[in-house]
């Protein structure tokens, strides 16, 4: 409408000034216009950074480190006063840089609170795997510390072959918790002469093997326990455990090897515990059942029951609609890589189509 006053006083004579008119009429109400698209769209994009901003956040973030340290007596903690090992120095650092951290594993040691971890002493390698099948698919981590191998030196066995059984120990954590970035570590340096010479040859294929996942994108940090900065030969109680002091220096080692990985955006948030899978299955079938109890009595789906009484949830809920939903949870997490779908929310097409509209309602 304010177009068409514009023309019509417009004289005969005033050209210029009509056209100039309309001209600055026109712009202002696209102006206007604009405005309005882009407040349509920015529900959208404030929703795309917010899931970017949230599928991975850096060591110090919201992200809820999921933790287990994995091994063997020295990830127990064998050697140290407080029976903590390197786990409560490594858990107060992380805490303190502003982290919710939550350990986990089937075994607890220390006096240290929230002391779950996955060490057993004496196992090799290879045991410490199938430790590992019987607890990770049921704590889901999304962080694990690593240090196995060390009872593969002591007993000698099948060293040359060392890092190939490492390398299916870290596969398989990666099947079995896609989202867990691992933290492996070297092994520290041995008192005894014929171990230390096992040792460094072991050290050799690790890091071998963590340059080698590396490169094909795995999301594993070596860190190097048998550098100066890692435990010493005089931090050593027994020639092979470290003592308080060597603990602090693995800790403080594992907490920057999780620096590295936060710097590198491989953490991601743990997925959602099959108990809590199972318990969203059951409050689906609970919710049919009650919404069933307003039919009448011996009536659910169209069926009579011989009693009369109201089917269980269970066969209100049938064992393929529950199979769906614990098959739809995984899809709701982040795929393996951690990386998220954007959920995008409105669309830029419908701010223009309402724009061209009322471009035709102002003409």
């Amino acid at each position: 409408m304010r177009l068409m006053f514009s023309f019509l006083i417009c004289l005969p004579d005033s050209t210029s000034y009509c056209s100039d008119t309309i001209m600055r009429t026109f712009l202002k109400a696209f102006g206007q216009l604009a405005v309005l698209g882009l407040a349509l769209t920015m529900p959208a994009y404030a929703t795309l950074a917010a899931s970017i901003d949230d599928s991975t956040v850096m060591v110090g973030g919201n992200v809820k480190l999921r933790l287990m340290p994995l091994g063997a007596s020295i990830t127990n903690g064998k050697g140290s006063e407080d029976g903590n090992g390197y786990r409560k120095a490594l858990r107060d650092l992380l805490v303190a840089d502003g982290n919710e951290v939550d350990m986990v594993g089937s075994r607890e040691s220390g006096d240290m609170d929230d002391n779950q971890h996955e060490g057993w002493d004496g196992l090799r390698i290879d045991q410490v795997l199938e430790k590992a099948k019987l607890s990770v698919p049921e704590r889901l981590p999304n962080l694990i510390t690593i240090n196995a191998g060390t009872n593969d030196c002591v007993q000698d066995y099948d060293i040359e072959h060392a890092a190939n059984r490492t390398e299916e120990l870290l596969k398989y954590l990666w099947t079995a918790s896609p989202q867990a970035t691992l933290i492996l570590s070297t092994l520290l340096v041995n008192g005894d002469s014929d171990v230390e010479e096992r040792v460094l040859e072991v050290n050799k294929q690790l890091k071998v093997l963590a340059e080698t996942m590396t490169a094909q994108s795995r999301k594993v940090i070596l860190v190097d326990m048998h550098s100066s900065d890692g435990p010493q030969a005089d931090d050593l109680v027994d020639g092979t455990h470290p003592d308080s002091e060597g603990y602090q220096k693995m800790a403080e080692l594992w907490f920057k090897g999780i620096e590295d990985a936060g710097t590198r955006g491989w953490l991601m948030s743990p997925q959602a515990l099959p108990s809590d899978v199972t318990s969203t299955v059951a409050s689906t079938a609970a919710s049919a059942t009650a919404s069933s109890a307003t039919t009448t009595p011996g009536m659910l789906n169209g069926s009579t029951t011989e009693t009369g009484a109201l089917e269980t949830a269970s066969e209100v809920v049938s064992e393929e609609e529950a199979q769906s939903t614990t098959d739809a949870a995984p899809a709701a997490q982040a795929s393996d890589d951690g990386s998220k779908a954007p959920q995008v929310a409105g669309c830029p097409a419908v701010a223009l189509i309402l724009a061209l509209g009322t471009l035709v309602f102002l003409i």
